[in-house]
């Protein structure tokens, strides 16, 4: 693979199952949908762009008829007929439980992950850190700089277009400095 997305592709496959957590998916389904996507040929009328998160956020109401005798059948309209038993609207509005997940993720809550220069994803703990400081040769630990960024739609357009171009992709799109001034 070009630039960087091999290396991001293995480090995902060598992730550990017990990082991974979802709602509706297991950590072996998760897996699978990151690094085998099904991905949908275009449909007119379809938008291949992803939801504007505040009209996706609202809540949408669901009914079900109201005859009580195990009709399996849900719709977002209350005008519709119910398909089975089709002598009642389906008026009566269905209660969602709430889930006990709390980010909608991929990965468990509470775990932390080091994003390495080209873009590999290792698990944080202090056991990794002393092996990268090994393997960096870092003598002096106070000469490490930490940096937080902000990655906002021409961020994320700049960092997919850098990962077919580059093994270092962090660096030249945060730290490599422009023509008369810093990043």
């Amino acid at each position: 693979m070009v630039g960087c997305l091999g290396d991001l592709y293995e480090s995902l496959e060598i992730l550990s199952d017990t990082f991974m957590e979802s709602a509706f998916m297991e950590p072996t389904a998760i897996k699978a949908a990151l690094l085998k996507p099904i991905i949908c040929s275009y449909a007119p009328g379809l938008s291949l762009l992803l939801p504007n998160i505040m009209e996706s956020s609202k809540s949408t109401n669901l009914y079900r008829c109201y005859n009580l005798n195990n009709c399996p059948y849900v719709t977002n309209n209350s005008n519709n007929m119910c398909p089975k038993c089709w002598s009642y609207t389906m008026t009566q509005r269905v209660k969602f439980a709430n889930t006990t997940t709390s980010g909608g993720g991929f990965v468990k809550a509470d775990a932390t992950f080091m994003v390495m220069d080209n873009l590999m994803v290792k698990p944080m703990s202090t056991a990794s850190i002393i092996s990268l400081l090994n393997e960096f040769n870092v003598e002096d630990v106070g000469a490490i700089e930490e940096r937080e960024v902000q990655i906002g739609v021409n961020e994320g357009v700049k960092l997919l277009k850098m990962c077919l171009q580059s093994k270092t992709v962090l660096t030249d799109l945060f730290l490599v400095k422009k023509v008369g001034g810093e990043k």
